[in-house]
């Protein structure tokens, strides 16, 4: 993992950062639960699950000390971006389409460079020429 895509988590941080994350989700569990008693399940229930995935990434934190914005979410947005297209485009295709797509989807998502590459190939883009929007103008009504 390149260095400016992560922290270390310092030793003497650690024990406050726990306390405070284990007051914070006791707060949120209180919280739903008022929602509760007041007869508030559609909001009991937004906050409990939104509670379910609030903390993921600081109890990883926590865990490993590496403290790091694409702990899970590059690969939760890489599995849905992949689900999606196999779901929407890839019924009926063999195994190795889909498996060439979702490694397409792979590079796109996580080495732009080569995905830039790869395409400048398969399209055969010589950069010969150039397009540049100048102006844009909406007329009429929508």
């Amino acid at each position: 993992m390149p260095e400016e895509d992560y922290e270390l988590l310092k030793d003497e941080d650690k024990d406050e950062i726990q306390e405070k994350y284990e007051q914070s989700k006791k707060g949120i569990k209180e919280l739903i639960q008022t929602f509760s008693e007041k007869g508030y399940e559609h909001g009991a229930t937004y906050l409990e699950n939104l509670s379910k995935r609030i903390f993921t990434n600081i109890e990883i934190w926590l865990k490993t000390g590496v403290i790091t914005h694409k702990t899970t979410s590059l690969l939760e947005r890489l599995f849905r971006e992949i689900g999606s297209r196999m779901k929407k485009i890839a019924r009926g295709w063999s195994d190795t389409v889909a498996t060439n797509l979702s490694k397409m989807i792979v590079i796109k998502q996580c080495d732009r460079k080569k995905w830039e590459k790869y395409r400048k190939e398969k399209l055969n883009i010589k950069g010969y020429f150039s397009i540049q929007i100048e102006e844009v103008r909406v007329s009429g009504s929508c």
